[in-house]
């Protein structure tokens, strides 16, 4: 082969790479192409402005979170409740003109109300200042708890007295269930007469809520 020949096949081959080269190029930016892209989340100009709803909606969960946190530890009744809230449903009847001599039996309904349950001629008057004063519920709510841990605590005293007595224990404790569950299925409330709660027959005003804790997880297992 002459030199233009072989000029000639090496231009030829130069260009052959050339091409494939090309080639590869263009079959790379077609893969590209065609690989589907990630979808982008864009925000929409209600979330990304401070003033939208969906950022007001963001801010009271934020500060509903905040409060949650800042909130104190729960505290148990107390015999001063009961004394709390003597005093104040007793002012708030004198300021209504109701007699305090009359008995009052009070009770919260399963709408969470606070009702007389008796035959009262002022109902009307004493249920609606508890409809208008939440801190007057709040009181009766906290006095009614402690008042049934007095009644719990005197139903201990009994289970105890029968296992002093000689009963078996696994008689003793379920009497104590039945006689328990008995007293929470009935709403039975509070009765107030002449500026006092009227304590529950069965339990003494030295009852102690935690004693009655106390004696409810040393009997956990009955």
């Amino acid at each position: 082969m002459n030199t233009l020949g072989q000029h000639a096949l090496l231009v030829d081959k130069t260009n052959a790479s050339q091409r494939l080269v090309n080639q590869a190029q263009r079959q790379s930016v077609a893969a590209v192409e065609v690989i589907p892209a990630i979808p982008e989340f864009n925000l929409s100009d209600d979330s990304k402005d401070p003033h939208g709803s969906a950022s007001k909606v963001t801010d009271k969960f934020e500060q509903a979170a905040a409060d949650l946190f800042e909130l104190g530890p729960l505290s148990l009744p107390t015999k001063a409740d009961i004394k709390l809230f003597e005093k104040n449903f007793t002012r708030a009847l004198d300021k209504a003109g109701v007699d305090t001599t009359i008995e009052i039996e009070l009770r919260a309904n399963s709408e969470g109300k606070i009702e007389v349950s008796n035959d009262h001629p002022d109902k009307d008057k004493i249920e609606a200042m508890f409809a208008n004063d939440s801190k007057l519920q709040q009181d009766f709510i906290r006095a009614e708890i402690y008042q049934g841990f007095q009644k719990l605590h005197a139903l201990h005293q009994q289970w105890q007295q029968k296992v002093d007595n000689g009963a078996s224990e696994e008689a003793a404790n379920l009497w104590l269930m039945q006689a328990t569950k008995s007293m929470l299925s009935v709403n039975t409330g509070m009765k107030y007469q002449d500026g006092k709660i009227v304590n529950p027959s069965n339990a003494k005003q030295s009852n102690d809520p935690m004693q009655v804790i106390a004696n409810l997880k040393a009997n956990i297992n009955l």
